[in-house]
């Protein structure tokens, strides 16, 4: 008898023991969801930014956003590039990876997610049709001040020739929020100028 009762109560053990497991990961999963959303942080999404200066003016627009497991495809190269985006500051908004090789990853990934959205005006460069091109400057970012609504991951895109030449006054702006972005992009011009940061920066040709 007493066999049979340890025979029970083991096979109710292993029973119970996925469920209370699935039910502690739910409330985890819960928490952290509540938690990102008080902090209005998602730094689970990769959010791919157009910024535009034309006529004294700062266009901000979004090309594509995904689900950072899907952008980086290796779940150690996004836990990677989750833990450098909250050691970001108000003053550095650049992913502060420090291995080049890593980095490269990480921009390899997103390369391959903005040019898969152009390879459009590629082919019609190569069956001789009418198409426009300019070079582009990407860089992966997490903006940190009191002023941004929400907090992501933000694959920026800027043209190369803005950042060489980065306007000395302030443009105007759709919403007041933007200011950050307007010290954000002083700051990329000043690195990427500099060549300091090198690794943190990739070019990519964009056709339409």
């Amino acid at each position: 008898m007493d066999v049979f009762i340890q025979l029970v109560l083991n096979m109710m053990k292993s029973l119970l023991m996925p469920v209370i497991a699935g039910l502690v990961c739910g409330v985890f999963v819960s928490w952290q969801a509540k938690r990102s959303l008080g902090r209005r942080e998602f730094l689970d999404r990769v959010n791919f930014s157009l910024n535009i200066i034309k006529d004294g003016r700062l266009k901000i627009r979004t090309l594509l956003e995904k689900p950072g497991a899907e952008v980086f495809l290796n779940p150690e190269i996004t836990k990677m590039v989750n833990r450098a985006a909250a050691r970001t500051t108000e003053d550095d908004s650049l992913i502060p990876i420090s291995d080049p090789r890593d980095y490269w990853l990480c921009l390899n990934a997103l390369l391959n997610e903005v040019s898969e959205k152009f390879a459009d005006g590629f082919l019609k460069i190569d069956m001789d049709c009418a198409a426009c091109s300019d070079v582009y400057v990407m860089c992966l970012t997490c903006e940190k001040s009191k002023n941004i609504q929400t907090r992501k991951l933000r694959a920026m895109l800027i043209r190369k020739s803005l950042l060489l030449d980065f306007p000395v006054e302030d443009p105007e702006v759709d919403f007041p929020s933007h200011t950050t972005r307007i010290e954000t992009l002083r700051q990329i011009a000043r690195d990427y100028q500099s060549g300091d940061k090198a690794h943190r920066f990739v070019e990519i040709e964009l056709c339409v």
